[in-house]
């Protein structure tokens, strides 16, 4: 796995040779490219491979399952930049995001008058078409008051061409009687002034006929002008109804599928409702998990310096013992030639180890006598050169602390060599009938306290880690559900849109 570490310490040792350098684990890599920090001081010590780089530098390492280095070590700025880069641009993609959703809440606002104007022109086309099918009665009764004058006409027609018909027989027997009185060799004055009468009469009904001929025309060209009118206005008045029914069938399928359309609007806001209150749910569920994982690195920060203190006491204190684990059984079966050799190879390795240990003392003093130097020169330094002594004490300061905390460690594992040498010796003294030989160093055994902080902390450490896997499947959870709501919204905005 990936990390990014920071270079802590560095030692060069006087006598073994070789580097021995302290990384502090910042943030590791998840399979996803997700980069999490990691709580606590946690460091890792490594050997030889980082000596070209100075205390202090960040740098990229890849550690196997058991914390051992693997590949090359590189220095992480690039890394770091290029993580700050993806950080920029989210937060740009999040306030373009925003900006989008302001847009969006224009676009209802435009959309919604827009639809107000829309809704108020088809009450305005409604009122229209109610105007005009009350034009429509009107019409229709002016038709039936003309149809009445059409057939009063007619009637008075057939009337006026009867009485023309009677009026030009009484023309006819005239002329015939004109004619008999010429063909007569005279008329007496009786029968000329009586001739005179009739004529007179049928003039006047000639002339009362021509009178009542010319209102009748008149009133035949005002009822073909009137008719023609009607026929116009009627024609129109289909076209109008026509297009007020297209119209209205139109603004009917508009209207349905205006509410289908709300109606998925709203079914979509619902799931993305619910998506969101799901995705509040699992992001509590993460941060309380995350609590909970500070938590458990600090208890495990507190068991090992529980196990560190205990470790200082043994080793301060003769009296004190770590009873390691040791085959007993095996070692009684086994034949005494073969363990006696056994033993003779364990106290030759452990002549070794105290050794090294007390190389690693004598180390340990000659940085001790370095810093004491340094703080005596600190004293008796001016205040030109002060700065630089104390950054040098500092690190000076921080190697003897390093030096310390390894020390410790070694002679912990000493004691524990001792401890089993010491097993087999009595083991093969009792086997030789020398038991009495080691009754009078008996040490107290703290390795019961030893084993209690170790089983409390594999437990803390089982926890730890199984609450990590829980964060890391809430953040694949948060992040398909980020995605779901971008995809709802998206979708919700098309409706709108659409609406």
């Amino acid at each position: 796995m990936l990390y990014i570490a920071e270079v802590k310490k560095q030692t060069t040792k006087p006598f073994m040779g070789g580097t021995k350098t302290v990384l502090r684990l910042l943030a590791c890599q998840q399979n996803d490219n997700r980069w999490t920090t990691i709580p606590g001081q946690e460091t890792i010590t490594t050997e030889d491979v980082t000596g070209q780089f100075g205390e202090g530098a960040l740098i990229t390492v890849d550690l196997g399952p058991n914390r051992q280095l693997q590949g090359s070590v590189a220095l992480a700025g690039e890394k770091i930049a290029n993580l700050l880069q993806t950080f920029s641009r989210q937060v740009e993609k999040t306030k373009g995001q925003q900006d989008e959703i302001e847009q969006w809440k224009q676009s209802l606002s435009y959309q919604a008058e827009e639809l107000n104007r829309r809704q108020e022109a088809l009450q305005e086309a409604e009122q229209q078409i109610a105007e005009k099918e009350e034009e429509l009665n009107q019409l229709e009764q002016e038709r039936t008051e003309i149809q009445q004058l059409r057939e009063q006409w007619e009637r008075d027609r057939a009337e006026l061409e009867g009485a023309w018909e009677q009026l030009r027989g009484e023309q006819q027997r005239l002329e015939n009687l004109r004619q008999e009185v010429e063909g007569e060799p005279g008329l007496s004055d009786e029968q000329a002034q009586s001739l005179r009468r009739l004529v007179q009469q049928v003039e006047g009904a000639i002339e009362a006929a021509e009178t009542t001929q010319d209102p009748l025309q008149a009133a035949q060209a005002l009822l073909n002008e009137k008719n023609t009118a009607i026929r116009d206005q009627w024609e129109t008045l289909d076209q109008q109804r026509q297009q007020a029914e297209n119209k209205q069938q139109e603004a009917q399928q508009l209207s349905q599928q205006l509410q289908q359309l709300r109606q998925q609007l709203r079914d979509k806001e619902g799931n993305l409702l619910d998506t969101q209150k799901h995705l509040a749910t699992v992001q509590s569920q993460l941060d309380t998990k995350q609590q909970i994982v500070t938590f458990l690195g600090a208890q495990l920060q507190k068991q090992s310096e529980a196990r560190d203190v205990l470790s200082r006491l043994v080793i301060n204190f003769p009296q004190l013992k770590i009873q390691q684990d040791v085959d007993v059984q095996s070692l009684e079966e086994m034949p005494i030639e073969e363990l006696e050799q056994e033993l003779d190879r364990m106290k030759k390795s452990f002549e070794d180890a105290v050794s090294f240990v007390k190389d690693q003392e004598e180390e340990l003093d000659y940085q001790l006598q370095s810093v004491r130097e340094l703080e005596e020169q600190l004293n008796q330094a001016n205040s030109s050169e002060k700065e630089n002594i104390e950054n040098e004490l500092s690190e000076e300061q921080d190697r003897y602390r390093f030096l310390e905390k390894t020390l410790v460690g070694q002679r912990r594992n000493l004691m524990a060599r001792e401890d089993i040498l010491q097993q087999h010796q009595e083991i093969l003294n009792r086997r030789q009938g020398n038991s009495d030989a080691e009754e009078g160093n008996a040490k107290v055994d703290l390795s019961p306290i030893f084993n209690k902080i170790d089983s409390q902390r594999d437990y803390s450490e089982d926890e730890f880690h199984q609450v990590n896997d829980e964060i890391e499947n809430l953040k694949s959870q948060v992040e398909e559900l980020e995605s779901t709501i971008q995809q709802q919204q998206q979708a919700c905005q098309q409706l709108k849109e659409q609406i």
